[in-house]
């Protein structure tokens, strides 16, 4: 089995996707800020948030931003696309994630919506996900305060994609995206603007992927117990 192609780059997305010819991307499956103004710190069991002017959220991407994203592939899925409608085209085509969240005990939504440009009815996916504290996907770390599970990312490329896509993720963070590309064998870009969530977003594909982890600074590969 070949390996599939897997490259990602701590920088701006708009630097990123300056590089690529037009329609280079079969899918631009992506997840930017919001504009909802949370301010997220580190904590103890929170290590990794941060208080970033990049994850403030104070404002949404800009008109340029999706125009670069639409130039370089041929179609989108974007999470948050509710937040993002004065950029995007009417559609009947969303994706409902559905959380499976216990009502009464949140306040946060019970559900995310993304809007995508694909021209098929709108799919609706459950699957259990309190930013990984309570999830079937057992083990999960959590990196970034707006994580993603790698099944979400798994069930679009399936239902969405044919074999030999290639795709981009401008806004990385915990790399879930990257890791279904990789597990289910589609090429794959991306890029994350924050250093620190670069780095433990690839830590955790390393793990997760290559059977690579840390011990004391020094990269350590597991070995197959068959071949």
């Amino acid at each position: 089995m070949i390996e599939p192609i897997s490259i990602v780059e701590c920088c701006d997305n708009m630097e990123f996707m300056v590089k690529f010819p037009d329609k280079f991307f079969d899918l631009g499956c992506v997840d930017p800020g919001y504009g909802i103004g949370e301010n997220w710190t580190k904590s103890k069991n929170s290590i990794h948030y941060k208080h970033h002017s990049s994850y403030k959220n104070k404002s949404i991407p800009t008109k340029e931003y999706f125009n670069e994203l639409f130039r370089v592939s041929k179609n989108q899925i974007i999470w948050g696309g509710n937040y993002f409608t004065e950029f995007l085209r009417p559609t009947n085509s969303w994706i409902i994630w559905d959380k499976l969240k216990e009502v009464e005990k949140t306040f946060q939504s019970e559900c995310e919506l993304a809007w995508t440009s694909f021209k098929v009815p709108t799919r609706f996916f459950r699957f259990q996900w309190d930013g990984a504290k309570k999830s079937t996907e057992t083990g999960s770390t959590r990196i970034h305060p707006h994580q993603k599970p790698i099944t979400l990312y798994q069930f679009c490329f399936e239902k969405y994609l044919t074999p030999g896509a290639k795709i981009l993720d401008t806004n990385l963070a915990s790399q879930s995206s990257r890791i279904a590309a990789y597990k289910l064998g589609f090429y794959f870009w991306g890029c994350e603007i924050d250093e620190d969530y670069f780095k433990e977003g690839c830590k955790r594909f390393d793990k997760e992927c290559q059977g690579i982890t840390e011990q004391q600074g020094i990269k350590v590969k597991q070995q197959k117990l068959f071949l």
